[in-house]
């Protein structure tokens, strides 16, 4: 009789002494070079309530979250990320703690993945720096992110740089609801929603601006036949079950003032026509600037807020870091929905295929959304640790010699 044969889960992996005291030395020097910039270390539980996540970090990551009911009823999750744990000790630790502070941190994290390539469990070592604004904050935080990465061999590093505040504050200019708003950020995010008439028919689908093809009555009957299907197809919920990132109640109070709430096509189209342009700005700092101020007198738009960035750059040039170079990309927004200013993610230049290999921003707003009662300025940033190995594997002798000393 044959023996039952059991199989690890997809996206898991199994470590034998070598490949062990690799993870644990890559670790080490990550979290040497964030002790030697002021950061001490914190740890938090692996399992958290699902509220702290589902609800706050949104964007393609609320679908990766691995979430179950416990024994005592509890909904929770096994973290998908580190900062809104991070932000949750900050909060139980009360807000009215001397800041700012440096925190940093180290372990696994999971997220679920249909990609065969993508791993469902990964280690990451990261920092936060909760209680600092401004240029030199954003400068801090760039700086010791490159430091991680040059410290354990990748030495060659492509920091690309983004900015959602900037990207905020001149949509708002083409007098939008926030609903709209929100829809043309989510826009950039999305690869599939590159085009003019996707995005207006995506639009179009979910009542944010009017087809011109039917009149206002129809339209009005449309969404309320919508509505009450959906409050139908509810019924039997808890009022306060979730659905994603909004509980049953949320979404109908949504959907009842969004019957209202449309946008004319003139003032839609243009901002798509800006968002679209927008997008494709990327190169270097002073390349990338003198095309987006192009694009905002193109638009007559007021440009303030583009300086925000401008100073956090010149910030961080002041580092004099070696072997990195520098982009803006304007349609770099990442998957997290809490980002609210500068957000960047690393890459090597020796790898062909730019795998991301650490990343983060900042996030003024999450302090008070998980119920701090305040808004707090934070930034961070978090590099995922299995990639960098791999990069390290297929670098330069320099970088070799480095892998083989972490197999001693």
């Amino acid at each position: 009789m044959k023996s039952k044969q059991t199989k690890i889960l997809k996206g898991m992996t199994d470590l034998d002494e070598k490949e062990l005291k690799k993870l644990r030395y890559n670790l080490t020097q990550l979290e040497d070079v964030l002790s030697s910039n002021g950061y001490s270390l914190i740890e938090t539980p692996i399992l958290e309530p699902t509220s702290i996540f589902i609800r706050k970090s949104g964007g393609k990551l609320g679908s990766q979250i691995y979430s179950f009911i416990d024994s005592g009823g509890n909904q929770v999750s096994l973290r998908p990320e580190f900062t809104a744990s991070t932000i949750r000790m900050f909060i139980d630790k009360g807000t009215n703690t001397p800041v700012p502070i440096r925190w940093q941190y180290s372990g696994p994290v999971f997220r679920f993945s249909d990609s065969h390539n993508q791993l469902r469990q990964f280690n990451q070592v990261g920092a936060e720096l909760i209680g600092a604004s401004g240029p030199d904050a954003d400068a801090e935080i760039l700086s010791v992110a490159c430091q991680s990465l040059q410290k354990v061999g990748i030495e060659k590093i492509i920091l690309t740089i983004g900015h959602i505040g900037v990207v905020t504050e001149l949509i708002k200019q083409f007098d939008l609801s926030s609903r709209s708003l929100d829809f043309l950020i989510r826009s950039i995010a999305d690869n599939n929603l590159r085009d003019a008439f996707v995005i207006k028919e995506r639009a179009e689908k979910f009542g944010i601006i009017k087809d011109p093809q039917q009149n206002e009555d129809s339209q009005i009957l449309i969404n309320k036949s919508q509505i009450q299907s959906l409050r139908a197809n509810l019924i039997t919920n808890e009022v306060d079950s979730y659905i994603g990132r909004r509980s049953t109640k949320e979404i109908l109070d949504r959907l009842n003032k969004k019957v209202n709430e449309r946008e004319d096509y003139s003032s839609f189209e243009e901002a798509i026509d800006f968002v679209l342009s927008l997008i494709k700005i990327k190169g270097n700092p002073k390349e990338a600037f003198s095309k987006l101020e192009k694009l905002i007198i193109k638009h007559k738009l007021e440009k303030s807020s583009l300086e925000l960035l401008k100073k956090s750059i010149d910030a961080f040039d002041l580092f004099d870091h070696k072997n990195i170079s520098v982009n803006v990309d304007f349609s770099l927004v990442r998957d997290i929905s809490y980002y609210s200013g500068i957000v960047f993610e690393l890459s090597s230049e020796s790898d062909e295929n730019s795998s991301n290999l650490a990343g983060g921003g900042r996030y003024d707003g999450l302090v008070r959304l998980m119920g701090g009662g305040k808004d707090i300025c934070a930034m961070g940033f978090a590099c995922s640790i299995e990639p960098i190995i791999n990069i390290i594997k297929s670098a330069p002798a320099n970088a070799k010699a480095k892998e083989d000393k972490s197999d001693e």
